[in-house]
């Protein structure tokens, strides 16, 4: 397995993961060589999804949720292999994943962790000065008994087999299952994949991405020809048939955005807004085959404009007004926040979070169209990870309709080497999943990407207990914090995983 910041393979251990129902809720202490982290420095920072993690597991059914364990070794002598094994009998699936680092704007060995690399039986585990960092998930069936339950994780020298460790750790299962399916859309932008099969590529992505509570799309390929127009259609097979993603955002023919209005780039008579319009048209005629598909209707969505001045809005709305008229089956979208005199020809509003206002939903809602909100600095790698787990509280708070990803594999450039696919400033926002180094063609994880669907599964559980009269005090302080993050996003997120145990209480 490749390693790319410097690995010392000094030493490893076996780690056998047992699942057992316990009925009770305690923990025996943790050993010297595993420990699930409480205290975290400051460079460890960015592997907490709640800002401070304790030795157990409050969930729900049908939800995961993941610890950051500490693997300390006692010596650096020879290299060992990894082993373990979990037992399913319980409900409760165990992966564990080592913490890898990239390039960014940390102080650890010249980068930051992010990238997520799954351990399997003798899988080799390297250690730095003694140390690694795993990712421990636990993933709760639906149909899981509630209960309590606990994993207990050994550590034991290949050498002579010896258990040189165990850490015992709680998950309480409540008496709530998680949706599967739910009307807010998740929206991840995928980037045209680069390799010899784009269709194959792009469909193994949303199928891993559905695994992260993504339940739509954008840009994917942009067909050109009739070929790619049939490959287009195998790629909504599987999103829209058998992934049952509710929205795809097409391909754009070419994109307005921040940098000019379409007057001082085509003029402003009405024959500049028809070509612009024609074109358009003629670029959606290559995907026919997709869009006269009957059960597919009222699928899709298309952007004409990409973050336009508030002031260009007559612009705008003229411009989707004339687009509506022509393709009235396309639920037209752009990234600007609500304006005023809004147009039904709009029907998708996505503004970056600092443009949300409170009432902006219900303006929208009365119109007939969705907020979603748009990617930001929280998905950035120096953030600390928990940051995009605040994504869900959002869009809880201020009943928005989902999120919009731009990015997940912006690859441009080799994301285990340089600190951005692009700009600088760009900081990793367009990667969430990582090539696997090695070569296998597999797709990693991202602490980054788990700590998003752990936000997106907290808005479920915050969704339910607004049917619950108990809750209406925890839910009016809990939008009262999320008030306060959005106006300080810069700022670190509050310790989300202490209200979430609030919110678990209510059903116990």
């Amino acid at each position: 397995m490749k390693r790319i910041t410097g690995w010392l393979a000094c030493m490893a251990f076996t780690l056998a993961c047992v699942i057992s129902w316990t009925g009770t809720g305690c923990c025996a202490p943790a050993g010297d060589a595993l420990k699930v982290l409480k205290k975290i420095p400051p460079w460890k920072v960015y592997l907490s999804t709640t800002g401070t993690v304790k030795p157990s597991i409050m969930m729900a059914a049908g939800e995961s949720e993941c610890l950051p364990i500490r693997f300390r070794a006692a010596d650096s002598d020879s290299v060992r292999r990894i082993r373990f094994n979990a037992n399913p009998f319980s409900g409760l699936k165990v992966e564990v994943f080592q913490v890898e680092w990239v390039p960014g704007r940390g102080t650890k060995e010249g980068g930051l962790p992010d990238p997520l690399v799954p351990l399997h039986r003798n899988d080799p585990i390297a250690l730095s000065d003694g140390n690694s960092l795993l990712w421990l998930k636990v993933t709760a069936a639906p149909d899981i008994v509630p209960g309590r339950y606990s994993i207990v994780v050994k550590s034991a020298r290949t050498d002579t087999n010896k258990v040189t460790t165990s850490l015992k750790i709680p998950v309480e299962v409540v008496n709530f299952v998680l949706p599967r399916q739910f009307p807010e859309i998740i929206q991840a932008g995928i980037i045209r994949p680069q390799g010899p099969d784009p269709e194959s590529e792009s469909i193994e992505l949303l199928r891993f991405l559905a695994g992260y509570r993504f339940n739509s799309a954008a840009k994917i390929l942009a067909p050109a020809n009739p070929s790619e127009a049939e490959s287009y259609y195998r790629i909504m097979q599987v999103a829209i048939d058998e992934l049952g993603f509710d929205q795809v955002q097409l391909p754009a023919k070419s994109l307005l955005g921040r940098t000019a209005s379409f007057s001082q780039k085509y003029g402003d008579s009405d024959k500049a807004y028809e070509n612009y319009i024609g074109k358009q048209v003629k670029h959606l005629s290559n995907l026919d085959v997709v869009l006269n598909e009957p059960r597919w209707a009222g699928k899709f969505r298309y952007k004409l404009w990409d973050e336009p001045k508030a002031a260009w809005y007559p612009e705008v709305r003229r411009l989707y007004d004339m687009m509506h008229d022509r393709r009235p089956d396309l639920k037209l979208a752009v990234t600007m926040a609500p304006q005023e005199n809004i147009t039904d020809s709009i029907a998708a509003w996505i503004p970056h979070t600092d443009a949300l206002k409170e009432q902006d939903a219900a303006r929208v809602h009365s119109m007939g169209g969705s907020l979603c909100v748009y990617s930001n600095h929280w998905a950035s790698i120096h953030r600390p990870a928990h940051s995009l787990r605040c994504v869900g509280w959002l869009l809880w708070k201020y009943k928005l309709d989902g999120y919009y990803y731009w990015g997940v594999n912006d690859w441009k450039a080799d994301p285990w080497t340089t600190i951005s696919s692009r700009a600088a400033d760009n900081l990793k926002q367009g990667v969430l999943v990582y090539p696997d180094p090695a070569g296998t063609g597999r797709l990693l994880p991202s602490l980054r990407l788990e700590a998003f669907r752990d936000g997106i599964e907290d808005m479920l559980i915050l969704q339910a207990l607004e049917g619950k009269a108990e809750a209406a005090d925890l839910l009016d302080n809990l939008r009262a914090v999320v008030e306060n993050l959005k106006m300080n996003w810069k700022k670190a997120p509050p310790n989300l995983g202490t209200w979430r145990t609030e919110m678990l209480n209510h059903f116990r």
